[in-house]
């Protein structure tokens, strides 16, 4: 999703949203000042090195049981991990302290991995109302559209993913 209107302008979500239900979403382009040395255990050097200075960007303010941090991966070892759940074909999520030991066992690739705080929730069918508002332009992502905007900074991040969905809807509008 990509914000359209203020006070939400330039933010890009990554959601995940089944009809009649919760509908969830992390901001792909909200890095904080934070970095992952602050959380990663001395002993566990391997992690430190594949992430010590690696941004933590600001999901959103939710979180469930196991904590606030998450890690999302394209990596494709984890769609056989059952410590990890896809989100769409080629990205699964896991929390941070699993995502740890998945990497720290080196069950993952460090490079296909990002970790997030927190996550932007709606009741069902709220959503749909800021979709009707006009607040939100709404594309699809796969796995190499995700690590592309990845490797962006976070206002580049947001114009890349604008440009997505601006092209899916020309797109559309053509066919």
């Amino acid at each position: 999703m990509v914000a359209r209107r203020t006070p939400l302008e330039s933010r890009l979500q990554l959601l995940s949203h089944e009809e009649h239900s919760e509908s969830i979403a992390v901001s792909l382009n909200r890095r904080t000042e934070h970095v992952m040395a602050s959380l990663i255990d001395a002993h566990h050097q391997r992690l430190s090195d594949a992430f010590g200075s690696a941004p933590i960007r600001l999901g959103g303010g939710g979180a469930d049981g196991e904590g606030r941090l998450y890690l999302l991966t394209t990596d494709g070892k984890a769609a056989h991990h059952p410590d990890t759940s896809p989100v769409f074909d080629g990205l699964f999520s896991t929390c941070a302290r699993r995502g740890q030991a998945l990497l720290n066992d080196g069950a993952l690739s460090p490079q296909e991995c990002d970790f997030f705080a927190g996550h932007w929730s709606w009741a069902a069918g709220k959503l749909q109302k800021e979709f009707e508002a006009g607040a939100w332009s709404i594309g699809a992502c796969n796995a190499a559209a995700f690590r592309e905007l990845m490797r962006h900074d976070d206002k580049a991040a947001y114009e890349v993913a604008r440009h997505m969905v601006a092209g899916e809807s020309a797109a559309a509008d053509s066919n």
